[in-house]
């Protein structure tokens, strides 16, 4: 069972988000309560609570006096709350319980999985709460990372990871497509049917796949993996056989070629060089892009259009974060936390490879789903540096291009099948049991 405490309950037992002062209920039959508070540190919304009602997790949910073993105080917290002092959001009453042992904080960032820096202002407002007098052992943070591998860097054995976007991925397709109507678990456009005609751009029909180009590239943002992967695209002349973007945020770049995560220094003087004009062209762009403004301002929408799907024999998935060696914190690398365009791809039931964690592919294929390993060497997921695995994607793709139109064509056939169960399992998996698993981890009274 899983025990939740509310500072505040509705009528049929309805959880205002903890943390809030000001808020509202959604209008319709849902009735979701809503923060109205301005520069909250908390979520909007109770996500992570209406993810697993929505799921079927079995629950109880708790509020004033009432107590029971392995309660938890969950405080949905947004990026804001490592700037603020988490304290002054927990009423007093509620300090007093947790200080003494009748329930467990719950810090739920399922959304952060990465980035050391980030994490350690999460460190230091732990710290803050140990020095008001809250016991470090009572304190337990959910994050988007499966290795739960800041548990060093937050000193404390208590943290925990979630699958969160294989999770939100399935529940909004769900919703988006009519299967269930989950509008209101996330509360974001992406959960709203899109009507049919829009329903008829995304329906990507594997039966019809016939791909016109050798790959799609999700690289917009100018991370530092996707400046490597974009000059290592042009340096081996790829580019030319797909499609891919760069800096649609407009972000001024500072990076440099002679930085190990994107320039291999090992290959010698005149791939360095090559490096160093690819780097300055690139990143002297205010954007270089194969989709229009709008397109951009509609976010994850737009890459649910069946053309993505559609005019591709493989996509190229770069992850909002790819864990590099990082001498500040070696056991980031470890992270894993595949993100929702992964799951997007698993959902559109269409071959892909990834910039991103470490063994992403590994996970995927012990969640139950076929690989692409029969149309790419996956290798490269078991790889930690940036630079080979962008340099082992782009070899992948130069065998690709020899391929005959022919044999792109009985390839398409044999992967057809494979791709159709992904998507069958990926929309009807009971996700429910990792909430039942996170919670059985985090029981600490027998």
């Amino acid at each position: 069972m899983i025990n939740l405490y509310y500072d505040t309950l509705l009528e049929n037992d309805i959880p205002v988000p903890n943390g809030v002062t000001n808020w509202e209920v959604t209008k319709g039959i849902t009735r979701v309560p809503y923060s109205s508070d301005s520069n909250s540190i908390v979520e909007q919304y109770t996500f992570f609570f209406n993810a697993l009602k929505a799921l079927g997790c079995n629950f109880q949910l708790f509020s004033g006096k009432e107590t029971a073993k392995n309660l938890f105080y969950p405080l949905e917290i947004t990026h804001n709350a490592l700037s603020n002092d988490i304290a002054n959001y927990i009423p007093t009453k509620t300090f007093s319980r947790i200080k003494k042992g009748k329930m467990k904080l719950l810090l739920v960032m399922p959304k952060v999985s990465h980035d050391y820096r980030y994490l350690w202002r999460l460190r230091k407002s732990i710290d803050c709460l140990e020095g008001y007098g809250m016991p470090r052992e009572q304190i337990y943070v959910v994050l988007g990372d499966l290795n739960k591998t800041y548990r060093t860097l937050l000193n404390t054995k208590n943290v925990y990871g979630i699958d969160w976007w294989q999770i939100y991925t399935q529940i909004i397709l769900l919703s988006r497509y009519g299967m269930q109507d989950y509008r209101w678990v996330f509360n974001d456009r992406n959960s709203y049917p899109p009507g049919d005609e829009k329903i008829k751009k995304e329906t990507f029909d594997l039966d019809n796949w016939n791909p016109k180009r050798l790959f799609h590239a999700f690289t917009g943002r100018a991370k530092l993996h996707n400046t490597c992967f974009v000059t290592d695209l042009k340096y081996h002349e790829l580019d030319k056989f797909g499609k891919y973007s760069y800096n649609i945020e407009y972000a001024d770049i500072q990076h440099n070629y002679k930085d190990f995560r994107i320039t291999d220094k090992s290959k010698g003087e005149l791939f360095i060089e090559r490096k160093k004009e690819l780097v300055k062209n690139v990143t002297s762009k205010s954007v270089i892009m194969d989709m229009s403004l709008e397109q951009i301002k509609k976010g994850n929408q737009y890459y649910m259009h069946k053309s993505f799907y559609e005019d591709s024999l493989v996509n190229i998935v770069s992850d909002s974060w790819m864990p590099m060696m990082d001498a500040h914190y070696y056991e980031e690398v470890n992270v894993l936390a595949p993100g929702k365009m992964v799951w997007m791809q698993i959902a559109k039931g269409h071959p892909f490879m990834v910039l991103g964690c470490l063994n992403t592919i590994g996970y995927i294929t012990d969640q139950g789903y076929f690989s692409s390993n029969w149309l790419v060497d996956e290798s490269y997921s078991r790889v930690s540096s940036t630079t080979k695995v962008s340099e082992m994607i782009c070899k992948n793709l130069k065998v690709l291009s020899e391929y005959s139109e022919q044999e792109i064509k009985d390839k398409v056939e044999e992967l057809k099948p494979f791709l159709k169960r992904n998507k069958e399992k990926f929309f009807s998996r009971p996700n429910k049991r990792k909430f039942i698993i996170l919670f059985e981890e985090m029981q600490y009274e027998r």
